[in-house]
Parts: C-alpha cells; structure tokens; sequence
C-alpha cells in the first residue's frame, strides 16, 4: 500500500497538471481576444501613420481656428511616428501583451491624431490678394521658416495646394484648412514673375507653444519676417494666413 505521504503527492502533482492545464486554455482565450481587437486599432495607426507622412488623401476637420498663416517646409513629426512605431510593434508583434495593452494604443491615436489634427497650421508665409489680376502673392515670409527653406520668395504667385488650383484668398483658406495638419507635407505650387511654375513640399508646421520640442514645432518670435516693399492700395486687399 502507498504511503500517505505519496497519496499526497500524487494529488499535488494532478492538482498542478489541473492549473497548468487550465492556465494555458486562459492565456489562449486572452490572446484571442486581443487578436480580436489588433484589426480595429492597428487599422486607425497604419491610417494615421500614412496620413501623417505620405498620403495625399484630405484630412477634414482640421482645424478648431481660423488658418491660417501659409507657412512652411518639411519637418515630418518623426518623434511622434518612432514613438507611435515602438507601441504598435509591441502591440501587434505579440509583446508586452497585458491588460494595459489597449489602452497603450488608444492613446496613442488620441495624441498622434486628434491633438494634431486640431492645431493651427503654420506654413511660414502670407499673402497678399491682387483683386485685379486675381492672383495671390507672397508678400510675407519668415526667414528659415517652412516656406523660405524650400525655396519660396517674396512676391511669388501662389499657384496650387495639393494639386488644386487656387482660386482665391478664400479658396486658399479651405484648402489649408481641409489639408495642412502639423507633421504632414503637402505639394504646393508656385509661379516667380516671368518664370515657370515650380512644385515643392511644404512640410507643414504648427506655432502653437503646446507643440514646442517637437520638430514640427516653429517659434515665429526668434525669427525676422521677410516684406515685400510694394506699396498697399485699393488693388490690393491684405491677406493673412495665420
């Protein structure tokens, strides 16, 4: 007859195998139901990865202000981007899986997303709306600002944001509105007096303190502005953009 002390062992021993059991068939359960939610949130990630980078889609309810300073050059929001991309690949690689898991990812949409999506715009220059000729002109520029590091100059014509021909101040307000949100870079055309048009890409920036140490952040304060030196009358109807 077995000892007492083995029937002991025995059932410890079953009594383990039971909870091994048991745990295994609850941590598969768990893994499929967040497996169950990756589709949803890596979905809106990816989106506002590409959203923030390289798409050229519209993004509709930009901005909470009016817009609109057209200004500036290309500074994606890589901070952001690396950070988003370290939390999505622990989330989706299966790493680091816990309870806060979701929650990690909602975040991160919130932040990446809503906080930039309703920040004011900064593109680095200004214009000014010639009625008669129906044209718009750079007639402001800060110095090392988005606009001026591509190439833009004073007094040249505003020709397109985004592939759409401007067709007025107002015009040029909506397309802002509709497309420029901090961290993207938008296509933007121009015309010089005489010349061809030429395309660049905006990358563009916001000048609102809650952004500042983001490299998508520009402080107009420690910067000169650029003028034109033309001389304002009725023709020409002041404009600006911020």
């Amino acid at each position: 007859m077995p000892s007492t002390v083995a029937i002991r062992s025995i059932k410890w021993s079953f009594l383990l195998c039971i909870l091994w059991i048991l745990l295994r068939i609850w941590r598969r359960v768990a893994q499929r139901r967040i497996e169950n939610v990756l589709p949803l949130y890596s979905s809106i990630i990816v989106k506002r990865k590409v959203n923030g980078k390289i798409t050229d889609r519209p993004i509709t309810g930009v901005s909470n202000g009016t817009a609109h300073n057209i200004s500036a050059v290309g500074k994606s929001c890589e901070q952001k981007q690396q950070k988003g991309q370290k939390n999505t690949k622990n989330f989706l690689g299966k790493k680091n899986i816990n309870k806060t898991g979701e929650r990690v990812v909602k975040e991160i949409i919130v932040n990446d997303g809503l906080e930039l999506a309703s920040a004011t715009p900064f593109l680095g220059f200004s214009l000014v709306d010639n009625i008669r000729k129906g044209t718009l002109l750079v007639d402001g520029l800060f110095q090392y600002g988005p606009a001026y590091n591509v190439g833009v100059r004073i007094d040249d014509e505003l020709v397109e944001v985004n592939g759409i021909v401007v067709k007025g101040i107002e015009h040029a307000r909506e397309l802002v509105r509709t497309y420029c949100v901090p961290g993207t870079t938008i296509p933007f055309v121009f015309r010089r007096s005489g010349g061809e048009p030429f395309a660049v890409k905006l990358g563009v920036m916001t000048a609102e303190r809650r952004f500042s140490g983001t490299e998508f952040y520009y402080d107009p304060t420690r910067h000169d502005i650029l003028e034109s030196k033309r001389e304002k009358n009725e023709c020409w109807s002041w404009r600006n953009l911020r």
